[in-house]
């Protein structure tokens, strides 16, 4: 029996705020002919009926490719107004048939983004009735996306550079004028070379090490966590918070551990620590949230030993991104098992063959998208389970950020 995957990618304000995510589509049979029509009909059906929006896209914007066919042939679309932008692609025929159907959305409320665009006069009479439109970056010159935003920008429509992949395009696309961009550059970091990590960055990192070691009992965590203050004051407002719904308030470490285990204090106090690592976008966190919460999914789905490493694993992935620093420098200053080490930087071992599919997963490069005997359906739901997790966990860092700075 077929099925659908449906993989992501952000798209993101001139802040690095998450405005949105594209949602992609493959079936699970390799080879099979799907028109652009059913793959449009199955990403709605597996999104909004058999998965849930809010489980992929939180509480952002959903973009969804469709095809003139499936808007001609649907009077009354199955989408929420106020969370789905319906992107038609650019080798759409325009008429006015497909004219008067985005005249009708539009003044139905919904937003519409006209995707691939290159400035041909049979897009004219469609730039005022949409929203915003995608430029691709790789197909245009410097020269063609200047013109296209001098000409673009006085009616008022939103600019979207898509297929951005590294951090240097996304300056140069800003200082043109664009509103958003999409592509792998927030998973690609600028890295920066340097002889050692700060020193307040080390003994953050040596403290997340250390918590990860199989062996560490609860004297050690206590000592660990205790002696900054900050996380250990961080970790008790988290505990005492509304998610983890305890039956009396935690007063200290050692008690948390009594209530949660040994494996939950420490996913959560290396949690506290990495995201106060420094000012990354949102995005950047929930990155490193889902790669560690989707490894650990995956072990567990076979029953593997160990979960917390898989997490681990998935988590200290994210390192480069949040430190825009060499993973392999990283990890060769901290006090952490070789095997965890190599499952990283060579995807080695299960948890290594974990990761890899994690990575190959969230940027859509299905054909790697394997772990030991999964079918692709668990690992899907893996992926799903992760990210709703992560954006639910953000939501608590936020509001736990704001507790601290009113305090």
């Amino acid at each position: 029996m077929a099925h659908t995957l449906v993989g992501r990618q952000p798209i993101v304000d001139r802040y690095l705020n998450v405005f949105g995510y594209e949602l992609l589509f493959r079936s699970s049979q390799t080879g099979e002919p799907v028109s652009g029509e059913s793959a449009t009909s199955r990403v709605v059906t597996n999104t909004f009926v058999e998965i849930g929006l809010d489980r992929i896209v939180g509480e952002h914007w959903a973009f969804i490719n469709v095809t003139r066919d499936f808007l001609l042939s649907h009077s009354e679309l199955p989408f929420p107004k106020d969370r789905v932008v319906l992107e038609i692609l650019g080798d759409e025929v325009v008429d006015d048939v497909l004219i008067e159907t985005v005249s009708r959305l539009k003044r139905e409320g919904y937003c519409v983004a006209l995707d691939d665009f290159v400035y041909p006069p049979r897009w004219e009479p469609l730039i005022p009735l949409v929203s915003l439109i995608k430029l691709d970056v790789p197909l245009l010159s410097h020269d063609e996306i200047r013109s296209h935003v001098e000409r673009l920008r006085p009616t008022g429509v939103k600019l979207l550079a898509e297929k951005v992949e590294t951090a240097a395009q996304y300056d140069a696309l800003a200082e043109f004028g664009f509103n958003y961009f999409q592509g792998y550059f927030l998973s690609k970091p600028k890295l920066v070379r340097s002889e050692r990590l700060p020193s307040t960055l080390h003994s953050v990192l040596y403290v997340v090490a250390r918590l990860q070691d199989p062996n560490i009992d609860i004297d050690e965590i206590e000592s660990l966590v205790t002696r900054d203050v900050a996380l250990s004051y961080r970790l008790l407002r988290y505990i005492n918070s509304a998610f983890f719904a305890l039956p009396k308030a935690v007063n200290s470490i050692r008690d948390a551990v009594v209530y949660l285990g040994l494996n939950q204090i420490r996913q959560w106090a290396s949690l506290l620590a990495l995201s106060g690592i420094n000012d990354k976008p949102p995005e950047v966190m929930r990155v490193a949230l889902s790669r560690g919460k989707m490894c650990e999914l995956l072990s567990m789905s076979v029953r593997c030993a160990e979960p917390g490493m898989f997490f681990t694993v998935g988590l200290f992935s994210a390192l480069e991104l949040l430190l825009e620093r060499p993973l392999h420098e990283t990890l060769g200053e901290l006090p952490i098992a070789e095997e965890l080490r190599d499952s990283q930087l060579h995807h080695t071992a299960s948890a290594g063959q974990a990761l890899r599919a994690t990575l190959s997963y969230k940027i859509c490069e299905w054909p790697d998208v394997q772990f030991l005997n999964l079918d692709e359906l668990a690992i899907r739901d893996a992926f799903i389970a992760a990210s709703e997790w992560s954006f639910n966990i953000t939501e608590q860092f936020r509001g736990l950020s704001a507790e601290q700075s009113a305090a």
